[in-house]
């Protein structure tokens, strides 16, 4: 039952008929409502649709100035006066634009501007789509905050398709800027893109110079035909891309995602790089899972291009799916950047093969830990003649030797360090040094090499020293270098004074390439007082041994201890 106090009695309305109620009423009981009810306002949530206006952002403003400097929500339905933006939004305090029941809005570059906390929420992406006209501009301009504060984190856009000049294509008119974070003295701090579809702009996302600008998330977007790509610029630390599809649906798109700001610490995670490129030229990026994978257009652009910064890659995938002669020279290209890979995988099913999965030139490093999971790939790591830089490959784990070679004169390549130390580093471990002979591995200490080795020697460098410890383990093998044996091979002299004899061709256990080698030998069980006066190499595998009488005495050994080395 309805009840009014008896002093409204006499404006209560009629049963059944229509009527509007003024003045405050309040209801009790169990109230059934069989129609439709309309709000203008619950609480600090106002519907545009019923403020004044002649198109949605100005019933917009209306009820912005309506909640005051309060936080509060506007609705957005299709009951709006019109569906074109025909005025700049306004804020008065922290907001939240939500978009009900979906629809098409049109909005020209320019209008949406926010500046204080706000976001803009479409409820559902597939539902609520924003149409961006003109031919310059920013569509969504996120100008809040001037120090940053942590009561902003999460202010941003969600669940909407923002469709620039181009559209969904992204054709010839594509124009404007879709997302700018920040301005010159305005710093948003956490700001939330998620679960939206950017494409058609000239520029799908990007940052004015404000170092106090950080923190932000793009999670969960399709960012994709737009002329460039989402360019990092002027980003200070904590930027993280996750589950993000990138690239282009009519062509292979270079630097769909471009870093080129001196960033702190760059997460990527789960992107998805479909025909797009990432590109970095500084700051210090970490790459967990990236999918890089070209389906249908040919390219000789490499997958991943640094040319500046810090870039790790770790258990990232590339993959050539498109059976075409047109191909990259390597899947990551690495011109004067520090790169790491751990547990990447380069897959390419072409009939022709990808030569490199990565490719070093000018001062570029890298250092792979782990092997490499490669198909259809010539080498994991090659380099151009201009490569000066280092390189590190620690296979250790793997079942066999990476199949490749680096060459750059005048470089040192460890392929297996191992440092420690903070104030005073101390790094052992192998390299290859080129300045010796080309390809000879060395074994270093403290960054100097102890022993040397090439396809024609094995030596120590001038200045090591040989401490033996423990002694040399036995049996010696003997060697063309070294021979250490015991022959019988003996002759007896006459009964006189400095009488000589000379022994019968003793047998080398190892035959010497030639009749340089140097004997010493030592007589064992004397008669009489014999002593070794001479040798002499007869050949390549023989050598005799001359004794001489010191008393008038036949003299003679038993045997003969006998040392021959060649160098």
């Amino acid at each position: 039952m309805l009840c009014a106090p008896l002093a409204k009695a006499q404006n209560f309305c009629a049963s059944n008929l229509p009527c509007t109620v003024t003045g405050d009423w309040s209801f009790s009981g169990n109230n059934s409502h069989s129609g439709t009810e309309t709000f203008k306002n619950i609480n600090t949530i106002r519907y545009a649709s019923l403020y004044a206006g002649s198109d949605w952002c100005t019933q917009a403003n209306n009820a912005n100035a309506d909640i005051g400097a309060n936080p509060g929500e506007i609705w957005i339905d299709k009951g709006v006066a019109s569906a074109t933006c025909a005025a700049t939004l306004t804020q008065s305090g922290p907001r939240v634009y939500r978009f009900i029941g979906g629809g098409t809005y049109s909005v020209p570059l320019g209008d949406l501007v926010f500046t204080q906390p706000s976001r803009l929420d479409g409820t559902s992406r597939s539902n609520t789509i924003l149409n961006f006209t003109g031919s310059s501009g920013i569509a969504l301009a996120l100008n809040w905050g001037t120090t940053g504060s942590y009561q902003q984190w999460g202010s941003g856009v969600v669940n909407l398709q923002l469709l620039g000049p181009g559209g969904l294509a992204g054709n010839g008119s594509s124009a404007g800027t879709g997302i700018s974070i920040g301005t010159s003295t305005n710093a948003p701090v956490g700001v939330l893109v998620d679960n939206n579809l950017i494409s058609g702009f000239a520029v799908p996302a990007t940052w004015v110079p404000n170092n106090n600008t950080w923190g932000a998330t793009f999670n969960n977007n399709s960012i994709i035909n737009n002329t460039s790509g989402l360019t990092v610029n002027n980003v200070m630390e904590s930027l993280v891309l996750n589950r993000n599809i990138v690239g282009r649906t009519d062509s292979y798109q270079t630097c769909a995602v471009s870093v080129i700001a001196n960033i702190i610490n760059l997460q990527m995670v789960n992107n998805e790089f479909d025909a797009g490129q990432f590109c970095m030229s500084a700051g210090t990026v970490t790459d967990t899972n990236g999918h890089y994978e070209n389906v249908i257009f040919p390219t000789t652009n490499p997958f991943t291009v640094i040319t500046g910064g810090t870039y790790h890659a770790d258990g990232c995938q590339y993959v050539q799916t498109q059976n075409t002669s047109t191909l990259p020279p390597a899947f990551i290209s690495n011109v004067g950047g520090k790169v790491t890979n751990t547990g990447c995988g380069f897959f390419n099913v072409s009939s022709t093969p990808i030569t490199n999965a990565v490719l070093l030139d000018t001062t570029a490093e890298y250092h792979q830990f782990g092997a490499i999971s490669m198909g259809g790939v010539t080498k994991p790591i090659g380099n151009t003649a201009g490569w000066t830089g280092s390189a590190s490959y620690d296979n250790s784990g793997a079942n066999s030797a990476p199949s490749f070679t680096l060459s750059a004169s005048g470089t040192n390549i460890p392929f297996y360090q191992l440092c420690r130390g903070s104030s005073s580093q101390v790094c052992s471990g192998i390299r290859q040094d080129d300045n010796v002979v080309s390809n000879t591995t060395e074994f270093i200490n403290n960054g100097t090499a102890f022993l040397q080795a090439s396809g024609t020697f094995a030596r120590f460098p001038t200045g090591t020293t040989l401490q033996p410890q423990g002694g040399i383990s036995t049996p010696m093998a003997n060697g063309t270098a070294l021979q250490v044996f015991n022959t019988t091979t003996t002759c007896t002299t006459v009964a006189s004074v400095g009488a000589t004899c000379t022994t019968a061709a003793i047998t080398l256990p190892v035959a010497e390439a030639d009749t340089a080698y140097r004997v010493v030998c030592t007589g064992k069980g004397p008669t009489a007082v014999p002593v070794v006066t001479n040798t002499a190499n007869s050949s390549a595998t023989q050598f005799t041994i001359t004794i001489a009488a010191l008393t008038a005495v036949a003299a003679r050994f038993a045997s003969y201890d006998c040392t021959v080395g060649h160098n």
